[in-house]
């Protein structure tokens, strides 16, 4: 009888053990193209890695397979930018209830804390991670020396990389 009801425990108990071994983390690959259909570079000679003067409207053509591509004066280059987001509800003061969601940057920080864009071209944003190494927790703004103290007015903090 003891064996039995011994049994019926261990049955789950084992499985979910079993199922513990067998999930796995699931990874992700930051990517940002350096070429699109509206910002081609055939070559891979780098034209996306700056941002070109403006010269006046994208000229547009049919390409071979249908799709709109840039036949003279490509404005713009391709932008890249990590980001989270969440969401949740909040209570107001007044005790009501508001579903909120909100994005935040993960990538640009030392450019944000010191007033530039947080977007980064190819080159830079699919480069290798700035500190060297691995991640430590608080990277990568305590890397590239982003501070917790807020700039005064008028002052500066160099991007350090």
């Amino acid at each position: 009888m003891a064996k039995r009801k011994m049994s019926r425990l261990c049955s789950p108990v084992g499985l979910i053990c079993v199922a513990a071994l067998t999930a796995s983390a699931q990874s992700f690959q930051v990517q940002c193209p350096t070429s699109t259909i509206t910002h081609p570079d055939g070559a891979n000679a780098g034209v996306n890695n700056s941002e070109p003067s403006y010269t006046g409207p994208t000229v547009f053509a049919a390409g071979p397979h249908g799709y709109l591509t840039p036949t003279s004066k490509v404005n713009g280059a391709i932008k890249c930018q990590q980001i989270a987001g969440g969401d949740g509800f909040a209570t107001m003061a007044d005790g009501t209830q508001t579903y909120l969601f909100a994005f935040g940057p993960l990538s640009g920080l030392a450019d944000i804390a010191i007033g530039r864009p947080g977007t980064e071209p190819p080159n830079i944003f699919n480069g290798l991670f700035p500190g060297g190494g691995t991640p430590v927790p608080g990277d990568p703004a305590t890397t590239n020396g982003a501070s917790s103290s807020p700039l005064l007015r008028g002052q500066s903090r160099e991007l350090q990389l």
